[in-house]
């Protein structure tokens, strides 16, 4: 779960990084390196501070609390940062998918086998 959101917010971040690169017409950083540390520095401190925001209902709960309980600290603040950031990420995918994508549905068909 937690490599899965990692990636994800890397590619992300180089995506972006890549885009303005793009619209700039020269390379954001002219030292080399700063590119691929900050395609993983950002998904590592976006986690974090996802995990610090009070956002989900979720990690508010009895159940929860028993979790977390039984969990070390950076696996804490990687669930903890997954729920939080999924409460602000999925309205977000959504509406890239239905404004920017015109509303693509890449062939879902809801609840069929």
């Amino acid at each position: 779960m937690s490599l899965s959101l990692f990636g994800a917010l890397a590619h992300m971040a180089k995506f972006t990084m890549l885009t303005a690169s793009l619209f700039r017409g020269y390379p954001l950083f002219k030292r080399r390196g700063i590119f691929a540390a900050t395609a993983l520095v950002f998904p590592v401190v976006t986690i974090v501070v996802c995990s610090w925001l009070p956002i989900s209902p979720t990690t508010r709960t009895p159940l929860y609390a028993t979790l977390e309980s039984s969990m070390r600290l950076p696996s804490t603040w990687v669930v903890r940062g997954t729920i939080h950031g999924q409460t602000l990420g999925y309205p977000l995918s959504e509406a890239v998918r239905v404004h920017v994508l015109r509303g693509v549905d890449f062939g879902y068909q809801g609840d069929t086998p």
